[in-house]
């Protein structure tokens, strides 16, 4: 083989070996940042979490568990719209895993109990009935949108929402209180 075909070959293995190592940095960086972003939101440190999140989806927007700590972590500050941004990211990238699931439910709950105290009955009714869509069985989330159909109005979606409460679990008190006086 002639030498300067030899520094050809031998330069093209040492840029692929170089390339190699420097992807498998910065997937050590990512996975590093993650573990901070994690022990950070484990100890309630929910602000440095989320910078530790965003730097990773922003070298990796495929990860989802960064998105769902990410969401975790806003859910804790109450900042219901990036929890939701987050939670709904989190679930287009994992969409069969319960904890993304179970995170964006927790946000979509947060977010309906936050637009109800302040009466935007629309937005609340919208995160109420996809809670429900998310967890079927928890009359607290019909219970809340029973209230938001109520207080804007819609006296056929409170009843609905209310007898589903009473259909899962018939000796609820709040329900059959608010089916019985309409308030």
């Amino acid at each position: 083989m002639p030498t300067r075909l030899r520094s050809t070959v031998a330069l093209v293995l040492f840029a692929a070996l170089l390339i190699a190592g420097c992807a498998g940095l910065v997937q050590d960086s990512i996975e590093a940042l993650l573990r901070q972003g994690i022990e950070l939101f484990m100890a309630g440190r929910y602000t440095e979490a989320i910078g530790k999140f965003v730097e990773v989806v922003r070298r990796d927007p495929r990860s989802w568990t960064a998105f769902l700590y990410m969401a975790r972590s806003y859910v804790a500050t109450g900042a219901w719209g990036e929890a939701l941004a987050s939670g709904r990211k989190a679930l287009e990238l994992a969409p069969n895993n319960g904890e993304v699931v179970t995170a964006l439910a927790e946000a979509l709950l947060g977010a309906g109990a936050e637009a109800l105290r302040r009466r935007q009955f629309t937005e609340a009714i919208g995160h109420f009935t996809e809670y429900v869509r998310f967890r079927p069985s928890d009359t607290q989330g019909y219970l809340n949108l029973g209230r938001s159909y109520l207080e804007s109005g819609n006296l056929g979606g409170a009843v609905s929402a209310f007898r589903r409460v009473l259909e899962l679990n018939p000796n609820d008190a709040e329900a059959r209180r608010l089916l019985g006086t309409g308030r």
